[in-house]
C-alpha cells in the first residue's frame, strides 16, 4: 500500500516511529493478540494527526486497523463509529489509494455490524463492495468480501443457506486459485464452506473440510490462535450433530480454553459459543466415559454369541452385566439442543432425542430370555427417534 502523499513535511524520525508502531500492531493482530495491538495504533494515529490532521489518509488507515482490533476483541460498539469515520473520510479523499482503502473500511464496518446483530446493514454494505469488484479476475479483496457475505447470510433466525453456499464456494475457489492449498485465508474459507454444509445437514461432506481447516489453521496460525479455537467450536457442533457427545465436549472445551486465554471477558462471542455448546450437551454422564468399555462389551457379546452357537459356552454367564452396560451406553440422555456455532448462535436449533430403547437392549433381552431369565432394563417408552432441524 503506497500512502506517501504529503509525507515530506513530517520529520523522518516521526515517520519511522509511526511505521514501527504499525508493524508492532500488525504482528500482534496476526498472532490474535488484539488488545495488545491497540496502544501502538493509537500512538501512530496521534503522530499522523499531529502533523496532518484527523482526515489524513494515514490517520484513516490506522483507524481501520484499530477498529478491527476493537471488533475482534468483542467491542463492536466501539469499532463501528471509528470505521464509519474512516469510510466517510476515505470517500472524500483524493489520494490515489483512497478507493481501495474505502472498500476495506466498508468491509470491516460490515463485520462490525454483523457482530452487533445489524445483519441487514452488514449485507447491504458488503453487496455494495462486491458490486464494485465483480469485474475482472479473482483478487484477495473480492474473495474476502465473498467469504464475509457468506458468513453474514449464515447468521440470524432465518439463515440463507443456499445463497451463503454460492458465495462461499466461489470465495473458496478464488482463494485456492490465488494462494494454493496451504494458506490461512484458504483455511478460513474452507471453514465457511464446511460450516454451511453442516448447517444444511450434509455432515459427511462437512467433516473432511472442517478437519482439514483445523489442521491448516493450527499449522499456519498456531495451536492457541483464536481462529483455531473457532474451528474447534465448529467441530464440536459437528460431533454433536453426529451424536458423538464425548468428542463434541472435547472440542468445545478446547475452544473454551483458547478463547478464555485470548479474550478478557466471558461476554466475548467465542467464549459464549463454547459455553453454549457445552451447556447444550448438559451435565456429563458417567457413561460418557465408559464408551470404550461398551465397545469392548459389544465385542465380548459377539464372541459369547459365536461360542454359545457351537455349544462351548452358555450365555447366561455374560449377558446380564453386559445388558446393563450396553443399555446405559445407548440410552437416552435427554434432549440435546444444538445452536449454531459462530457469532451470536442465532440460527435454527437441532433437537436430537436419542432412542429410549436401542436395538441392543432388545437383543440382550432376547438373549437373557434364552438363557433362562431377563436382564432388568427398566421401564421404557416408544423407541421412535425424532430429529427436528
Amino acid at each position: 500500500m503506497l500512502l506517501a502523499v504529503g509525507l515530506a513535511a513530517m520529520p523522518p524520525g516521526d515517520v519511522a516511529r509511526a511505521r514501527e508502531l504499525e508493524t508492532q500492531a500488525h504482528d500482534s493482530q496476526a498472532a490474535g493478540r488484539y488488545v495488545e495491538a491497540e496502544k501502538p495504533l493509537q500512538e501512530a494515529i496521534e503522530l499522523w494527526a499531529r502533523h496532518y490532521g484527523p482526515e489524513h489518509i494515514e490517520v484513516l488507515n490506522d483507524e481501520i486497523n484499530l477498529g478491527v482490533s476493537y471488533r475482534r476483541r468483542g467491542d463492536a460498539a466501539r469499532a463501528i463509529p471509528l470505521l464509519e469515520h474512516a469510510a466517510d473520510g476515505l470517500q472524500r479523499s483524493s489520494d490515489p489509494d483512497a478507493p481501495q482503502l474505502h472498500r476495506q473500511a466498508l468491509n470491516n464496518l460490515a463485520m462490525a455490524y454483523r457482530a452487533s446483530g445489524r445483519l441487514e446493514e452488514a449485507r447491504a454494505t458488503l453487496e455494495k463492495c462486491l458490486a464494485v469488484l465483480e469485474q475482472g479476475d479473482a483478487t484477495p479483496e473480492r474473495a474476502r468480501v465473498l467469504d464475509n457475505l457468506a458468513n453474514v447470510l449464515l447468521d440470524g433466525p432465518t439463515p440463507h443457506l443456499d445463497e451463503a453456499a454460492r458465495y462461499s464456494r466461489r470465495a473458496f475457489e478464488e482463494w485456492k486459485s490465488l494462494r494454493g492449498e496451504e494458506d490461512a485465508d484458504v483455511a478460513t474459507s474452507m471453514t465457511t464452506v464446511g460450516t454451511i454444509l453442516m448447517r444444511q445437514g450434509d455432515l459427511p461432506g462437512a467433516r473432511p473440510l472442517l478437519v482439514r481447516a483445523l489442521a491448516l489453521t493450527q499449522m499456519i496460525r498456531g495451536e492457541e490462535h483464536p481462529e483455531t479455537g473457532a474451528v474447534f467450536c465448529l467441530l464440536g457442533e459437528l460431533e454433536q450433530r453426529s451424536g458423538n457427545r464425548g468428542a463434541a465436549r472435547e472440542h468445545y472445551e478446547a475452544a473454551l480454553a483458547i478463547a478464555r486465554k485470548t479474550f478478557e471477558h466471558d461476554s466475548h462471542p467465542q467464549v459464549q459459543d463454547a459455553l453454549n455448546g457445552l451447556a447444550s450437551l448438559g451435565a456429563e454422564s458417567p457413561m460418557d466415559k465408559t464408551r470404550p468399555i461398551a465397545v469392548v462389551a459389544l465385542i465380548w457379546l459377539l464372541v459369547v454369541t459365536l461360542r454359545q452357537a457351537t455349544g462351548r459356552l452358555a450365555p447366561r454367564v455374560a449377558i446380564a452385566p453386559l445388558a446393563f452396560l450396553v443399555s446405559r451406553w445407548s440410552g437416552s440422555h435427554g434432549d440435546v439442543h444444538v445452536g449454531p456455532a459462530g457469532h451470536n448462535r442465532k440460527g435454527p436449533r437441532l433437537n436430537l432425542r436419542p432412542c429410549p430403547v436401542g436395538w441392543n437392549e432388545r437383543v440382550l433381552w432376547a438373549w437373557g430370555r434364552r438363557a433362562g431369565g431377563r436382564a432388568d432394563l427398566g421401564r421404557h417408552e416408544s423407541a421412535q427417534c425424532d430429529s427436528d432441524v
